[in-house]
C-alpha cells in the first residue's frame, strides 16, 4: 500500500511538472556557474528531469529540498551554455543496497555520453559519504551534465549541485614559427617555434604530407617538449620528413585546454659530393712471396670495397672480410699476401661510397709478380686478314720446369683468350685489333711478355654494284664490303684513275668508309661510254688488300632537247634571212626542211643554222623547221617558223 501511494505521489509531482514546463521538458540552457541547493520541486531552466520526485529537508543536505531518485532508470539532466570547469554535488542514500548505483555522465552533444563516476553500493561504485562534496572535472567542450539510477534496494537523494565555469582561456598565437632545414647526411637540425598564450610544447613529425602526426620521441631528437626540438643525426630516410610544435594553453589545469598547431616545417636531407678519387691504385710488381699493397686516395668517401677481376665468371668479385690472403678489404689499402703464381696479372679496384651510398670505381691495377723469367713476344711475323702468328721466346732462371710456351690475345687489352700452345692464332676477323702475348708455362706458374698489339689484314673487297643513271654523265655504286667492319676504309679505281671524294676521277687513291662512299655519284663523265670500277680495302694500320673484281658498265645517253627554239625572221628582198636552234645532247644532227605551200622539202643548212640569200620577194611566208638527232636515235622537232619578205617598190622619176 505505502508502495502505491509513492508511485501516485510521483506521478502527481510528474504532471505537475509537465504542465510548468509544457510537453517538451526541456528548459533552455542554464547559465554559469550553477548553484542548485534547494526547490527541487520547482522547474529551473536548462534542467530536465526524467521520472525523479523531490522530498523535504529532512532528506535535502542543505536548503529545503532535495531530487530524489527511487525507480531504475530515474534520471536528471543539465544543459548550460559555456565551457564548465568542475561539477561538485551531494549525495546521501536512503537505504540503499545490493545493486544500486547512481552513474554520472558528461556529453558534449547531448548525444554521445561518458561516464565520469558512479556511487552507490553496487559491484564496482564508490561509496557514498552521505552530504559530502563529490568533485569531477569537467572537460571545456562539456554541455551536458546526467545522473541515471539504477535501483537494488532503497533511493538516492541528490543536492547542493553546483557547476564552476572555466576560466578565460585565450588561445597559443605563434609569434615564430619553425623554419624549413637542409641538412647533409650525418648532420643535425634544430627547429625553433615561439607562441604567446603557451603553458606547454610538444613536437609532432611526420613522413610525408599524406602521413599522420605523432609526437616526437627522444629517440629521434632532444627538446620534444620545449620550443626548440633537435634531430639526432639525419639520414636519406629523413628526406622530406616535417616537423611542428604543437602549443597548449591550459588555462584551468586539466580542465580547459587550447591548442595551437604551427606550421609544419621540411627537412631536406642532401647527400655529400660523389667521392672523387684522387690516386688510384698503380700497379705493382713483386718477387715470388713478397706482399703486395694496393693504395687509393679519395675525397667524399666513407667506405672501401676491394674488387679482384674473376675470369671463370668474366665479373668483377668483392673481396669479402674473410677472404685469405687478403688483409684491408674494407680500407684504403689492400694487402696481397705473399701471392703465388696463381696471382700473377690479378686486377684489383676499389669501389668507394660515401655516407650516402654513392659509389666511384677506381681504375684497375695489375699485381705481377717477378718469377725469374722473362718472356719475350716477337711482333707478328705472319699477319693475315684471319690469323696472326708471333714467336715466344724466354728466360729461364731456374725457378721452374718449363711445360709449354705460345700466345694469348684480346680484343680489348684486358679479357684475354685461353693460352694458345705454338705461335698461331686463328679464326680472327678482319681489320680488327687484336692484343697479344706471349707466354711461358712453367710448374711454379705462367709468365706473360709485353703486350703488343695490331690490325688483322682487311679482306679483298667484292665486285661493286653499279647503275648508269639517265643524263649519261653519272654512275652510282655500291661497296662490297666482303665481311669488313664498318671501320675499313676503301679506294675505288678505274682504269689507271681513282674515284675522288667529290665524285670525280683524279690520279691519286682517295679512301673512304664504305658508308660514306655509298653516297658519293661518280660523276663527270661521257655519255655511252664504258667504263669500269674495281675496290681495294685498307686495314686501320694502313695495310692496302689487292684490288678486288671489276664491273663496267655504259654510261647513258645524254638528254636530248631545244634549249632555244628557231625565230621567225623578216628580210628585206634581196636581203639574207638567218634560222637557228640551240639544242643539248650527245653527236647531233641537224635536218632543215622548207615548206612552200607545195609541201615540206629538205633544204641545206649549216649544222643548227640555216641561212637564205637573197630573199625573193616569192619566199614571204615561206616555213622552215629542223629535225635533230642524236647517236642514240632519239629525234627531236624544232617550232615551225615563218619568213616575212619586206618588199622594196622602185620608184621611176
Amino acid at each position: 500500500m505505502k508502495q502505491k501511494i509513492v508511485h501516485v505521489r510521483k506521478l502527481l509531482f510528474l504532471c505537475a511538472l509537465f504542465l510548468f514546463a509544457g510537453a517538451s521538458m526541456t528548459w533552455g540552457q542554464a547559465s554559469l556557474p550553477i548553484n542548485r541547493t534547494s526547490n527541487w520541486g520547482s522547474s529551473a531552466t536548462g534542467w530536465t528531469p526524467g521520472g525523479i520526485t523531490h522530498r523535504t529537508s529532512s532528506f535535502a543536505c542543505s536548503g529545503n529540498s532535495a531530487a530524489t531518485f527511487d525507480d531504475t532508470n530515474d534520471d536528471l539532466m543539465v544543459f548550460f551554455n559555456a565551457a564548465p570547469n568542475q561539477l561538485i554535488f551531494k549525495l546521501k542514500k536512503a537505504n540503499m543496497s545490493g545493486n544500486s548505483a547512481m552513474l554520472v555522465e558528461r556529453s558534449d552533444n547531448g548525444s554521445s555520453w561518458a561516464t565520469i563516476g558512479e556511487y552507490g553500493t553496487a559491484s564496482g561504485s564508490a561509496s557514498i559519504s552521505d552530504c559530502s562534496d563529490i568533485t569531477l572535472n569537467l572537460t571545456a567542450g562539456t554541455r551536458y551534465v546526467r545522473w541515471t539510477y539504477t535501483k537494488g534496494t532503497g533511493n538516492c537523494d541528490l543536492d547542493d549541485v553546483r557547476i564552476t565555469q572555466a576560466p578565460n582561456c585565450p588561445t597559443p598565437s605563434f609569434s615564430t614559427q619553425p623554419s624549413n632545414q637542409s641538412r647533409e647526411v650525418g648532420n643535425t637540425a634544430t627547429f625553433t617555434a615561439a607562441a604567446s598564450n603557451t603553458t606547454a610544447y610538444q613536437w609532432q613529425w611526420r613522413s610525408g604530407s599524406s602521413a599522420s602526426w605523432a609526437n616526437v620521441t627522444t629517440t629521434q631528437g632532444t627538446g620534444g617538449t620545449s620550443n626548440s626540438f633537435t634531430i639526432v643525426a639525419a639520414t636519406q630516410t629523413m628526406n622530406g620528413y616535417q616537423y611542428r610544435a604543437v602549443a597548449t594553453n591550459a588555462c584551468g589545469g586539466s580542465s580547459v585546454t587550447t591548442t595551437t598547431n604551427s606550421n609544419a616545417a621540411i627537412l631536406t636531407v642532401t647527400c655529400p659530393a660523389t667521392p672523387v678519387i684522387t690516386n688510384h691504385p698503380a700497379h705493382t710488381t713483386v718477387e715470388l712471396g713478397t706482399n703486395a699493397l694496393f693504395e687509393v686516395s679519395a675525397n667524399n668517401a666513407t667506405s672501401f670495397q676491394w674488387q679482384v677481376w674473376s675470369a671463370d665468371l668474366s665479373a668483377w668479385v668483392n673481396i669479402g672480410a674473410a677472404a685469405t690472403g687478403y688483409s684491408g678489404q674494407m680500407t684504403n689499402a689492400l694487402t696481397v699476401s705473399t701471392p703465388d703464381m696463381s696471382r700473377n696479372n690479378g686486377r684489383y679496384r676499389v669501389v668507394v661510397a660515401n655516407v650516402c651510398n654513392q659509389t666511384t670505381t677506381t681504375a684497375e691495377a695489375t699485381l705481377t709478380i717477378d718469377g725469374g723469367v722473362v718472356v719475350t713476344t716477337t711482333p707478328a711475323s705472319v699477319l693475315g686478314n684471319d690469323h696472326l702468328t708471333s714467336i715466344t721466346t724466354y728466360t729461364n732462371t731456374g725457378v721452374g720446369q718449363i711445360l709449354s710456351e705460345g700466345i694469348r690475345y684480346s680484343t680489348d687489352g684486358t679479357s684475354w683468350s685461353l693460352l694458345i700452345s705454338g705461335g698461331q692464332v686463328t679464326n680472327l676477323l678482319p681489320n680488327q685489333r687484336y692484343y697479344y702475348q706471349g707466354y711461358a708455362t712453367f710448374d711454379i706458374g705462367t709468365f706473360y711478355g709485353a703486350t703488343l698489339d695490331t690490325f688483322t689484314f682487311a679482306n679483298v673487297p667484292g665486285t661493286p654494284l653499279l647503275d648508269a643513271p639517265a643524263g649519261g654523265t653519272t654512275i652510282e655504286f655500291a661497296i662490297d664490303a666482303n665481311g669488313n667492319p664498318a671501320i675499313t676504309t676503301y679506294a675505288i679505281a678505274s682504269g689507271t684513275d681513282w674515284v675522288q671524294a667529290d665524285g670525280t676521277l683524279g690520279s691519286n687513291p682517295a679512301w673512304q668508309t664504305e658508308t660514306i662512299w655509298n653516297n658519293v655519284t661518280i660523276n663527270g663523265l661521257n655519255p655511252q661510254t664504258n667504263y669500269c670500277f674495281a675496290v681495294k680495302a685498307r686495314n686501320n694500320d694502313t695495310i692496302a688488300t689487292t684490288t678486288g673484281a671489276q664491273d663496267c658498265i655504259q654510261t647513258a645517253c645524254a638528254t636530248l632537247s631545244v634549249t632555244a627554239q628557231p625565230q621567225d625572221q623578216s628580210a628585206p628582198e634581196g636581203g639574207t634571212a638567218l634560222f637557228e636552234v640551240i639544242a643539248a645532247g650527245n653527236n647531233l644532227v641537224y635536218a632543215w626542211q622548207e615548206n612552200n605551200g607545195s609541201g615540206w622539202q629538205a633544204v641545206t643548212g649549216t649544222a643548227n643554222q640555216l641561212s637564205i640569200t637573197p630573199v625573193t620577194v616569192a619566199m614571204d611566208g615561206y616555213r622552215y623547221v629542223v629535225t635533230i638527232r642524236d647517236n642514240c636515235n632519239n629525234v627531236l622537232n624544232s617550232d615551225t617558223v615563218a619568213l616575212q619578205v619586206i618588199y622594196q617598190p622602185v620608184i621611176i622619176i
